[in-house]
C-alpha cells in the first residue's frame, strides 16, 4: 500500500514530485496534530482540537491536482499550507506559536517553483508574510483559552515542528535540485 501511495505522488516534474512528498508528510501528520495538541492541552482543548485537522481533505487534494497540473498542485499546496497555518493560528491563539509555521510556508513556496514561474513564487512566498503582518496582535479571540503552562507547551511543540518540517522541505528539494 505504501509503494502505491509513493507511486500515485510521483510526477514526471520533478518539483511537483517533491511537493508531492511533501503533500503526502502534511498529509501524514494531520490526523495526529490533534493528538499532540490533546497532550500539550488536555481536555479543556476539546472540542476544538478536533478542528485542527479539517485541513486534511485540502492537503490530499493537492495530489490529484498536481496529477492533472503539476503547477497547479504546487500553487494549491503552498497556499493551503500558509492558510491552514493562519486557521490553526487563530483557532489555538497566537501564544500557542502556530505563526511559526509560516516560515516553512515561505520556504515551501519559494523551493516549489521555477525562476519562470517567479510570478507565484513570488506571491505565494510573500502571502505568509503578509497574513502574519496584518493579522499579528489582531487575530479574533480563539474559540478557548488555556492555561500559560499549555501554551508553553504547545509553543515547544510547535517550535519542534517547525524545526522538523523545515529539515524535511531542505531535503527533499535539495535532494531534487542537486539531481536537476
Amino acid at each position: 500500500m505504501t509503494r502505491g501511495i509513493f507511486e500515485y505522488a510521483a510526477h514526471a516534474d520533478p518539483l511537483t514530485a517533491a511537493s508531492n512528498k511533501i503533500a503526502l508528510v502534511l498529509l501524514g501528520n494531520t490526523p495526529f496534530y490533534p493528538l499532540y495538541l490533546a497532550f500539550c492541552l488536555g481536555r479543556p482543548g476539546w472540542p476544538w482540537l478536533l478542528f485542527s485537522g479539517v485541513s486534511l481533505p485540502f492537503f490530499a487534494a493537492a495530489l490529484p491536482i498536481a496529477r492533472r497540473n503539476g503547477f497547479s498542485g504546487r500553487v494549491w499546496l503552498s497556499a493551503v499550507a500558509t492558510l491552514n497555518s493562519t486557521y490553526v493560528t487563530w483557532l489555538l491563539g497566537e501564544s500557542s506559536g502556530t505563526a511559526l509555521f509560516l516560515i516553512p510556508c515561505t520556504a515551501l513556496a519559494l523551493m516549489s517553483f521555477r525562476r519562470r514561474e517567479w510570478r507565484a513564487m513570488v506571491s505565494l512566498a510573500a502571502l505568509p508574510g503578509l497574513l502574519f503582518l496584518s493579522l499579528h496582535n489582531h487575530f479574533p479571540a480563539p474559540p478557548a483559552i488555556y492555561s500559560a503552562s499549555a501554551y508553553h507547551a504547545l509553543q515547544h511543540l510547535n517550535e519542534f515542528s517547525v524545526i522538523s518540517i523545515s529539515v524535511v522541505l531542505a531535503y527533499v528539494f535539495g535532494k531534487t535540485r542537486l539531481a536537476a
